[in-house]
C-alpha cells in the first residue's frame, strides 16, 4: 500500500514533542510510532478500529503505547482511511487520546480536519 498524509500530520509531531520532554522517552516514541505506522500499512483493517462518529466515520484508528515501559492501555492514536481502488492509506492525524492541561486529544484536532476534507500530502 502507499501512503499519503494530510498536510498538517507532520504538526503532530510538535504537540507529541511538547508532551513528552525526555530525550529517551522522544527517542522511545519515534520508535514505537515507525512500528505503528509499519503494522497500520501491512494489516490497516485487522490492527484498527473503525471510528463511527462523525466527523471521523470512514476513518481507522490504530492504537499503540508511546513507550514499551508505559503500563496499561495504549495512549496513542494513529488516525487513517484506507482506499483500497488507489492502494492508499490516508494518514491524518496522530497523537495522545486524552487531553491534558493546555493540550487537546488527539480526536479534537484530527477531527476538525476531517471536516476539511480528504488529506492531499504526498507519501515517501
Amino acid at each position: 500500500m502507499k501512503k499519503k498524509f494530510h498536510p498538517e500530520f507532520f504538526d503532530d509531531f510538535l504537540r507529541i514533542r511538547a508532551r513528552i520532554a525526555d530525550p529517551d522517552g522522544w527517542e522511545e516514541f519515534k520508535f514505537q510510532y515507525e512500528k505503528a505506522e509499519r503494522t497500520v500499512i501491512l494489516h490497516p483493517e485487522e490492527q484498527s478500529k473503525r471510528l463511527r462518529k462523525p466527523p471521523l466515520a470512514g476513518y481507522r484508528c490504530h492504537k499503540f503505547k508511546s513507550s514499551r515501559r508505559l503500563k496499561g492501555k495504549a495512549d496513542m492514536r494513529l488516525v487513517f482511511r484506507v482506499d483500497r481502488e488507489q492502494q492508499t492509506i490516508f494518514l491524518l492525524g496522530l497523537g495522545f487520546r486524552f487531553p491534558e492541561e493546555n493540550h487537546e486529544g488527539v480526536y479534537d484536532y484530527v477531527g476538525r480536519r476531517a471536516e476539511k476534507g480528504t488529506p492531499t500530502g504526498d507519501g515517501d
